[in-house]
């Protein structure tokens, strides 16, 4: 079965940061993990490091309403020798954007769909309210609210794939959650991941992929 690697409970986690956000947010997600993922940068990860793992969480930046280039070059260079390699697998994804976020998270999920990954968590988009050029090239401060919410993602994500995967306890994509310096609260993005335990995401990890804000 393609869906998941034999003996393999490890995942590979990537970024890319021009302005610290997504960095951030996916040293968030891999240190709850407690050892149970690999942080990689999206232009280091390879097509192998993806197929070595049972799950993956994107995490990026939105760029001029798009994924930032070295987060899209990284899809462009793995996804024709992963094609049918992956099927099935469970994936999450958090987006740093200035202002809005939907058009990188819909051009990574029309990406991931042709690998028919299956997302488990619903789509996370931390908006930063950088506006002016000074404040989108700053360095980024990220709210304490998104790092926590970043964490609780990664820990539920390393716990639940340590066990079987268990399709039922996996909630499907819905409108996600948008944080604007503020944010919905980890206790929801629990509640939205099944409870405090998730049952079968990224086996003991995640692939934290992508460049950031």
């Amino acid at each position: 079965r393609p869906g998941r690697p034999r003996g393999q409970a490890r995942c590979r986690a990537g970024w890319h940061s021009r302005t610290g956000a997504a960095r951030a947010l996916a040293q968030a997600a891999f240190t709850a993990a407690g050892g149970r993922a690999v942080l990689l940068p999206a232009e280091a990860a390879q097509p192998a490091d993806l197929l070595a793992a049972g799950g993956y969480l994107f995490v990026c930046p939105e760029n001029l309403g798009t994924m930032s280039g070295a987060m899209k070059e990284f899809f462009d260079r793995s996804y024709y020798p992963l094609l049918g390699q992956i099927e099935g697998r469970p994936y999450a994804s958090v987006i740093a954007a200035g202002s809005d976020g939907h058009g990188a998270q819909v051009q990574l999920d029309r990406i991931v769909t042709g690998w028919r990954l299956r997302r488990v968590a619903e789509p996370v988009i931390v908006n930063l309210a950088a506006h002016s050029p000074e404040a989108i090239l700053a360095p980024k401060v990220v709210p304490q609210a998104a790092l926590t919410l970043a964490a609780e993602l990664g820990e539920a994500l390393a716990e639940g794939l340590e066990g079987p995967f268990q399709q039922e306890r996996l909630p499907g994509p819905g409108r996600g959650h948008q944080l604007e310096c503020r944010h919905a609260g980890a206790r929801e993005q629990r509640a939205h991941l099944g409870g405090d335990r998730v049952g079968a995401r990224h086996h003991p990890l995640a692939h934290f992929n992508g460049p950031d804000r």
